[in-house]
């Protein structure tokens, strides 16, 4: 390379000398002395010029746009989302495109379970069960990592793992399991972290017999992450010591589902996320810590060694994939491992921005408020929940949960639209947008005068009147119109009007006819 053929000079507007050339060799010719007089030994005269050589050759670099790049060395993210009625998988490149998806649905791919809408009940009375024991989710896994290479995926080029699972799903891991052991929650063994760590990739995981029988689903007779309802992972904890002490005394770890998928990827236990302890009555929401009356009210001075490590945040780095994924599967083993989240938080993260609020129709309808950073706490409400959030620290989620809303919708699908959810949106979709038709109570006045020699708030009154419970698989409320509204009122009247009527025939002289 000449002097004019340096780009770098040539752009810089300096006049070179006519004869200098810069190679490395060229360079050491021409000034070896001149650099030597400065006090440089041969060793850095040498590595001087070499430095200087690159850089007047890396101003000639030219650069283009190839369009013929392969997509596949772009890294890739793969997520799970198990719910109770399916494991899907999403793989997205670096630009949150997606690469594909895959679902395995419990009910219809994987029969031989007997699970109806991915639960078992029983056998206890109020129990709802998600079979692990060789084990429905462990083969959804296989199945979904199957369909997600079959599709051509490299997953060797995938960089990161993450997901969320059902929120508030307690997991026991303790002595092996025998018939007498309670199917409240999974069970595996003490050493459950050498054999995560010694996974044969030679047997798929459906084929690892030291798995958990049974973990509890979410739907049962409570809302989630607030009060102590008792499907809590706290109260859930406490009711397995209180009838089951043998089997508590010997549990090693309790997890959530949503650290149980992560520890299959890690080959060792995956501490608890913050904003799914956040659900399970044992953590202080503000904090991000356990709490330590919280722990000792469900399970005694041991319980925190059971949690294992305090709750970490989603963005925390968990570890590097295990070697039996690398070698049955074929992904690299530089892929990192995030924590997984509950269903709730991760619908907060992927669709909100802070102040934004979302309406989920899932298993439970749930209402859910992405709440900022702020100076001071939010306030905090028993008619409501309070998740800490999972990937900005300091911010938090408000949540109102009811439960098993699927269920009402799926019996109106089935009533009103054969079974079709399309006919169900287009028959939704083809109503008024929100209750135009409901009742009210026009003269407001009177109800008034009605509601305060009942000795009821008037709201309450007319919400009596204006709103019927019907039985749908489960108690649920009905907006009625104007005459159903009306029937109900003259109901009421006649309701309240019979034990005057008992009294007066009770008290009328005889003689009177």
């Amino acid at each position: 390379m000449d002097a004019y053929s340096c780009g770098l000079l040539v752009r810089s507007f300096i006049f070179p000398l006519p004869a200098l050339h810069f190679g490395a060799d060229a360079l050491l010719q021409v000034h070896p002395q001149a650099l030597k007089s400065v006090g440089l030994s041969k060793r850095h005269v040498t590595q001087t010029c070499q430095l200087i050589a690159a850089i007047l050759h890396l101003g000639n670099l030219e650069f283009t746009v190839d369009r013929d790049r392969d997509a596949s060395q772009s890294p890739l993210f793969l997520g799970f989302d198990l719910s109770t009625q399916q494991l899907k998988a999403i793989v997205i490149s670096s630009d949150s495109s997606v690469v594909h998806e895959s679902a395995v649905h419990f009910d219809s791919d994987l029969p031989g379970y007997g699970t109806s809408n991915g639960a078992i009940r029983g056998p206890d009375d109020g129990e709802v069960t998600s079979p692990i024991r060789m084990c429905q989710w462990l083969e959804a896994i296989d199945l979904v990592m199957q369909r997600v290479k079959s599709a051509g995926v490299d997953l060797s080029a995938i960089a990161g793992i993450s997901g969320a699972g059902q929120g508030g799903a307690p997991m026991i891991r303790k002595e092996p399991v025998t018939d007498s052991t309670p199917t409240i929650a999974a069970y595996w063994s003490e050493e459950t972290e050498k054999a995560l760590a010694s996974m044969d990739p030679q047997r798929s995981l459906a084929e690892l017999g030291h798995l958990a029988p049974h973990a509890f689903a979410s739907q049962d007779s409570s809302t989630t992450q607030g009060l102590a309802y008792e499907r809590f992972t706290g109260p859930q904890i406490a009711r397995i010591r209180r009838l089951k002490p043998n089997a508590y005394r010997h549990s090693a770890r309790i997890s959530l589902v949503s650290s149980f998928l992560p520890s299959l990827f890690l080959g060792s236990i995956a501490p608890i996320e913050i904003s799914d302890a956040s659900g399970m009555n044992l953590m202080n929401v503000l904090t991000c810590a356990w709490d330590d009356s919280l722990l000792e009210a469900c399970g005694g001075p041991e319980l925190r060694a059971k949690l294992g490590p305090e709750p970490v945040p989603g963005g925390t780095v968990l570890g590097k994939i295990s070697n039996w994924w690398v070698e049955r599967l074929g992904f690299s083993p530089d892929c990192i491992i995030a924590p997984f989240t509950g269903d709730n938080p991760a619908t907060v993260v992927a669709l909100s921005a802070p102040g934004d609020a979302l309406l989920s129709l899932g298993t439970s309808t749930t209402l859910l408020l992405s709440i900022p950073p702020a100076d001071t706490p939010p306030k905090r409400f028993t008619t409501s929940h309070l998740l800490a959030h999972p990937t900005t620290s300091d911010a938090q989620i408000a949540m109102l949960c009811y439960k098993n809303g699927a269920l009402a919708r799926e019996q109106i699908r089935g009533r009103d639209a054969n079974h079709d959810w399309e006919k169900y949106n287009q028959l939704v979709e083809s109503t008024p947008v929100g209750n135009r038709d409901a009742a009210v109570v026009r003269n407001v006045d009177v109800l008034n005068i009605v509601a305060e020699f009942l000795g009821v708030q008037p709201s309450a009154l007319e919400n009596a009147l204006s709103y019927k419970t019907e039985m749908v698989k489960e108690l649920c409320t009905v907006f009625l119109d104007a005459d159903g509204a009306s029937d109900n009122r003259d109901d009421l009247a006649k309701t309240l009007f019979h034990p005057i009527r008992l009294a007066k025939r009770t008290c009328q002289p005889a003689s009177l006819p």
